[in-house]
Protein backbone atom coordinates (compact mmCIF):
# COMPACT_ATOMS: atom_id res chain seq x y z
CA UNK A 1 0.00 0.00 0.00
CA UNK A 2 1.35 3.53 -1.30
CA UNK A 3 2.17 6.07 1.68
CA UNK A 4 1.62 9.01 -1.46
CA UNK A 5 3.69 10.23 -3.98
CA UNK A 6 7.42 11.65 -2.69
CA UNK A 7 5.59 15.07 -3.23
CA UNK A 8 2.67 14.48 -0.91
CA UNK A 9 5.17 12.57 1.41
CA UNK A 10 7.49 15.29 1.93
CA UNK A 11 4.51 17.96 2.55
CA UNK A 12 2.75 15.67 4.82
CA UNK A 13 6.01 15.90 6.76
CA UNK A 14 6.70 19.52 6.02
CA UNK A 15 3.41 19.78 8.52
CA UNK A 16 5.94 18.29 11.37
CA UNK A 17 8.47 20.40 11.24
CA UNK A 18 10.39 17.97 9.16
CA UNK A 19 12.48 18.29 6.34
CA UNK A 20 16.03 17.85 4.39
CA UNK A 21 18.87 20.04 5.94
CA UNK A 22 19.07 21.41 2.21
CA UNK A 23 21.74 18.58 0.84
CA UNK A 24 21.10 16.53 -2.05
CA UNK A 25 19.46 12.65 -1.57
CA UNK A 26 22.71 10.39 -1.72
CA UNK A 27 22.27 6.75 -2.86
CA UNK A 28 18.84 7.34 -3.35
CA UNK A 29 17.28 8.22 -0.12
CA UNK A 30 16.15 11.45 0.66
CA UNK A 31 16.86 12.43 4.47
CA UNK A 32 14.56 14.17 6.63
CA UNK A 33 15.09 16.52 9.73
CA UNK A 34 12.55 16.42 12.45
CA UNK A 35 11.90 17.18 16.14
CA UNK A 36 13.55 14.52 18.01
CA UNK A 37 13.66 11.81 14.37
CA UNK A 38 15.05 11.49 11.15
CA UNK A 39 13.18 9.77 8.41
CA UNK A 40 14.46 8.31 5.39
CA UNK A 41 12.85 7.72 2.30
CA UNK A 42 13.92 5.41 -0.83
CA UNK A 43 13.77 7.70 -3.95
CA UNK A 44 13.57 4.69 -6.67
CA UNK A 45 9.93 5.47 -7.02
CA UNK A 46 8.01 8.56 -6.81
CA UNK A 47 4.82 6.04 -4.96
CA UNK A 48 6.46 5.94 -1.32
CA UNK A 49 5.71 2.87 0.45
CA UNK A 50 7.51 2.66 3.72
CA UNK A 51 9.94 5.20 5.45
CA UNK A 52 12.69 4.23 8.06
CA UNK A 53 12.40 6.44 10.89
CA UNK A 54 15.50 6.58 13.35
CA UNK A 55 13.85 8.12 16.88
CA UNK A 56 16.76 10.25 18.61
CA UNK A 57 14.83 11.93 21.30
CA UNK A 58 12.17 9.63 22.32
CA UNK A 59 10.18 11.72 24.36
CA UNK A 60 9.76 14.25 21.55
CA UNK A 61 9.84 12.00 18.53
CA UNK A 62 6.68 10.00 19.48
CA UNK A 63 4.46 12.84 20.07
CA UNK A 64 4.89 14.30 16.57
CA UNK A 65 5.09 10.46 15.14
CA UNK A 66 2.09 10.05 16.58
CA UNK A 67 0.37 13.07 15.48
CA UNK A 68 1.56 12.55 11.90
CA UNK A 69 0.26 9.10 11.48
CA UNK A 70 -3.11 10.08 12.83
CA UNK A 71 -3.67 13.05 10.54
CA UNK A 72 -2.33 10.41 7.52
CA UNK A 73 -4.06 7.86 8.27
CA UNK A 74 -0.69 5.57 8.41
CA UNK A 75 0.38 2.97 11.43
CA UNK A 76 4.20 2.77 12.44
CA UNK A 77 5.66 -0.96 13.61
CA UNK A 78 8.52 -0.87 15.92
CA UNK A 79 10.41 -3.97 14.67
CA UNK A 80 12.07 -4.49 17.32
CA UNK A 81 9.35 -5.39 19.88
CA UNK A 82 6.46 -5.58 17.58
CA UNK A 83 4.58 -2.69 18.76
CA UNK A 84 2.20 -0.71 16.19
CA UNK A 85 0.56 2.31 16.86
CA UNK A 86 -1.15 5.04 14.43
Amino acid sequence: MSLGSMREVRELFAGFNTATDGTEPSSGIVVLHGPGFVAEIATFSDQINQVMIHVKEQDIAFAVLWRLCQKAGWKMLDPDTGQLFG
